[in-house]
């Protein structure tokens, strides 16, 4: 039996399927020991998957973004037009040593075009960690902001 959600998928055979994924490249394993990597490294693939036994790799976006934590830092809006990517966490030189710092961007990135592109890039609270998309589309983000580092 299909998920709930695959039927309406179905019903809507135009919309373009995409699975957004970020890969964080901020922290990388030495002698098994987490190590802060150089920022910059971080990027958001966009993968068509309309044909789910072959999907398609559309884009990689040099784009910053954090896996510290669950994964809900990325989100598709129920049209499939936008996906919003969140960096909760930064890394900055701190002398001669690397630190995670808190992050306040809130990337919006167009599924529209071909390839998909970044079209704004918004300034939320620190630390913005996780969002939510309203089924109206009336707030189409909405980060869950920690207030405190």
């Amino acid at each position: 039996m299909s998920p709930r959600w695959a039927s309406s998928l179905r019903r809507r055979p135009n919309i373009l399927l995409y699975l957004i994924v970020g890969n964080g490249e901020k922290v990388a394993f030495t002698d098994g020991k987490p190590v802060l990597s150089p920022p910059g490294k971080d990027t958001v693939s966009a993968i068509d998957i309309r044909d789910r036994a072959k999907p398609r790799i559309v884009v990689n976006l040099s784009l910053e973004n954090s896996v510290f934590g669950p994964p809900i830092n990325l989100a598709i809006t129920p049209d499939g037009k936008l996906a919003l990517v969140a960096n909760s966490i930064d890394v900055v030189k701190d002398g001669d040593t690397l630190k995670s710092v808190p992050d306040n961007k809130l990337f919006v990135i167009d599924l529209t075009t071909s390839p998909p592109a970044v079209i704004a890039t918004i300034q939320t609270g620190k630390q913005s960690s996780r969002m939510a998309i309203s089924r109206a589309e009336i707030w189409p983000w909405l980060p869950i902001v920690r207030t405190t580092a």
